[in-house]
């Protein structure tokens, strides 16, 4: 259960301690989400593949469970869509080793995504990203 509760969680302690980045957006239309880079944002990333890398945009589609709304890659291999365990969460990527779920909500009128990370169920990772709001 300690996997499943961390892969679910998020941690609002952390929100005042994020350092500021700029170059990623995350657009979010009726068809999913899409992200678009501009210069080489400096935050920690896993990529659409599982991989710690450098920003590498993905799209996917949302998926909505239990009030959460979860962020789905496109084209993952077959292998990686596991179906998430008790339908308590969604998994962006599970290879086995890796199993990776990528959550947005609301706080404080701000877009915070949290992307948590457990690797070969010892190696825990969680990622903070809070958008500021572009108006069009």
């Amino acid at each position: 259960m300690g996997v499943v509760n961390w892969l679910n969680n998020k941690d609002n302690n952390f929100i005042a301690d994020i350092t500021p980045a700029e170059g990623l957006t995350l657009i979010i239309t009726e068809e999913g989400f899409r992200e678009e880079k501009t210069g080489e944002p400096t935050i920690k990333w896993f990529n659409a593949m599982g991989e710690l890398s450098s920003v590498q945009p993905f799209q996917g589609r949302l998926s909505i469970c239990r009030s959460k709304i979860y962020l789905i890659v496109d084209d993952i291999p077959h292998w990686s869509k596991h179906p998430s365990k008790e339908g308590r969460l969604k998994y962006r990527y599970a290879d086995g080793d890796t199993i990776i779920s990528d959550m947005l909500e609301i706080r404080d009128e701000k877009l915070v995504r949290t992307v948590n990370v457990v690797t070969d169920s010892m190696h825990f990772d969680r990622v903070i990203i809070v958008y500021k709001k572009v108006k069009q």
